[in-house]
């Protein structure tokens, strides 16, 4: 071999040149080192390695591919799952809405049905009494007696005449309902656009007590009404009430007391404005409450003329 410093051929494994006296060690070491890379162990221990580092990055590489791909079926999922929800709860708003709409249609239908019914019945009722529901009050058109109306309800002493051009309205209820002093039978109220309203009633009486404490108990419970004046008269077996009012309006009541029944008469009036309102105005009480078939008394009708002059 040759020296590495002086160039001169040595023998081999000598450590030392002869020549320049140069180390040849480190060239054994880079020998031994060169010897030992190419020996397969080493070889060996570095492709497994290799093989290792390679496997790491398979198994990082899966890894993500695998995330990646369950986060993109998630996403799908999810969405699927809102976009499916909301369908849904668009369809229950739909539904919910039909059935609204549905229900409302129904109920206005049902309403229009009533409306027409009670409209049918009120035309009917109107013309049953010969009620004008256009017509204004004014007691002039009520001053002849001799123009009032008779109804008849087919009940002992439960009649009468009334004024029908003194009225625009009138109301009747035949239902069985429990009235201050028994079971109704029939009840009618004539009403006027000026506030005037008369009442005929009849109720069946369901007490076990005497025509005498009775008119104790109505005259008692009429009383306590709250009337700003109140007069009650006895005449056989009726109560008659006059009075005025809180609102000013000027009441004639009467209830005739019989064994089975009771029969109530009862005029409200508007305020009197002058003489000759308040004249008018009394006059048409006396002639409808003379005129009432449970009035037992005999009664002579007077004029309006003859009522003014006293």
């Amino acid at each position: 071999m040759l020296c590495e410093k002086c160039g001169k051929e040595i023998k081999e494994n000598v450590k030392f040149c002869p020549y320049c006296g140069f180390s040849t060690r480190k060239n054994d070491t880079m020998g031994k080192e060169v010897n030992q890379l190419s020996d397969p162990e080493v070889k060996k221990s570095e492709d497994h390695s290799n093989n290792k580092k390679v496997m790491v990055i398979v198994i990082i590489v899966v890894v993500i591919t695998v995330a990646v791909i369950i986060g993109i079926v998630s996403g799908y999922y999810n969405n699927n799952y809102t976009d499916n929800r909301a369908i849904k709860e668009e369809t229950q708003t739909n539904i919910s809405h039909s059935s609204q709409f549905t229900q409302k249609e129904e109920t206005e239908n049902n309403s229009e049905d009533v409306y027409e019914n009670s409209e049918s019945e009120q035309t009917s009722l109107l013309s049953k009494f010969s009620i004008d529901e256009n017509q204004n009050t004014s007691y002039l058109n009520a001053l002849n007696p001799q123009d009032y109306l008779y109804y008849d309800s087919g009940i002992s002493d439960f009649g009468f005449y009334y004024p029908a051009d003194l009225f625009c309205n009138v109301e009747e209820q035949q239902d069985e309902f429990r009235t201050d002093y028994g079971e109704n039978l029939d009840s009618i109220e004539f009403l006027g656009n000026d506030g005037t309203w008369l009442n005929f009633e009849i109720a069946k009486r369901s007490d076990d007590i005497s025509d005498k404490q009775m008119f104790e108990k109505i005259t008692e419970k009429e009383l306590q009404k709250g009337y700003s004046s109140l007069t009650p008269k006895k005449q056989q077996n009726i109560v008659v009430m006059t009075g005025v009012l809180e609102d000013d309006e000027i009441l004639y009541k009467m209830i005739r007391i019989e064994t089975d029944y009771i029969l109530t008469f009862e005029f409200h009036t508007p305020k009197y404005i002058d003489t000759e309102d308040k004249n008018m105005k009394q006059y048409v009480t006396e002639c409808i409450y003379k005129l009432c078939d449970f009035n037992s008394r005999d009664v002579k009708i007077r004029t309006y003329e003859e009522f003014c002059e006293g």
